[in-house]
């Protein structure tokens, strides 16, 4: 049950933010379960596998914010290097891996917040100035940009070793990485990349895991089926929440996930 909860939160994190869910089942399992950190890594990244985001994307579809080819040229990408990341995962010492992921979790979780956004925005409210004009401006909603499918690739090259590094499912990286360089637009983004998690592109990381013992199959399993529910949640709460709102709070949900890892290194 307890894993089971965890995929269905995650899941709806998945389907809010278009991540596989590993960001948060990693710590999750870790904190809860006190699984070895290795494992969780193998064991979240083989719940990502089956196509657990699909009924998110089949919501994000009917609304036209999905884009099949710049998710395929992603996950081309992804494929080429999660078992890389996958392999030095598990060649390198356990403290290591867990500075190397917090830092991560900070990174990340500063990528959603923005907080030098959100100074900006605090002082533009007092102002009646040149400042306010100019992030009035920011807030404009940006046209949709058709992406250089190569520069897709290189996303997915990233994120493809991220995730076999981390046991997550890229969309950290893939989401900051398709708005702040691609321009596309939030929403789409996080279409983009729920997207891509549809077909089994970190199965060479996984098998890389499994070959090293550390996988745990019907734990990921629980998790894969909470992940599906989860989505469903998430996918129709993104289109109707403002996105700012819900990328500032998964910010938030990471630098406390952070902060509780760097405590345990």
């Amino acid at each position: 049950m307890i894993y089971f909860l965890i995929g269905g939160g995650a899941g709806v994190l998945a389907g809010m933010f278009g991540i596989g869910g590993g960001i948060l089942i990693v710590p999750a399992i870790v904190l809860l379960t006190g699984m070895n950190l290795k494992e969780a890594y193998g064991t979240s990244l083989a719940a990502l596998l089956l196509p657990v985001g699909i009924f998110g994307c089949i919501i994000y579809y009917k609304e036209k914010l999905l884009d099949f080819k710049a998710a395929g040229a992603v996950a081309f990408g992804i494929v080429c290097t999660v078992g890389i990341g996958a392999y030095i995962a598990n060649i390198l010492d356990l403290k290591i891996l867990k500075i190397c992921y917090t830092i991560f979790l900070f990174y990340t979780s500063f990528k959603f917040i923005t907080p030098k956004k959100l100074f900006k925005r605090h002082f533009a409210k007092d102002r009646n100035s040149t400042t306010a004009k100019e992030y009035s401006k920011e807030l404009a909603i940006p046209e949709v940009v058709k992406p250089m499918y190569m520069k897709c690739i290189a996303v997915g090259l990233i994120a493809g070793f991220m995730s076999g590094f981390f046991g997550v499912g890229g969309g950290a990286v893939i989401v900051p990485l398709l708005t702040l360089w691609l321009k596309i637009p939030a929403k789409e983004a996080i279409a983009t990349s729920l997207g891509i998690l549809l077909p089994p592109i970190g199965l060479p990381g996984v098998l890389v895991y499994h070959s090293a013992g550390n996988l745990n199959f019907g734990v990921a399993t629980c998790i894969a089926i909470g992940l599906l529910i989860g989505t469903i949640f998430g996918a129709r709460l993104t289109i109707k929440l403002p996105v700012k709102l819900i990328k500032t709070s998964f910010g938030v949900l990471l630098l406390v996930t952070g902060i509780k890892f760097a405590l345990n290194i």
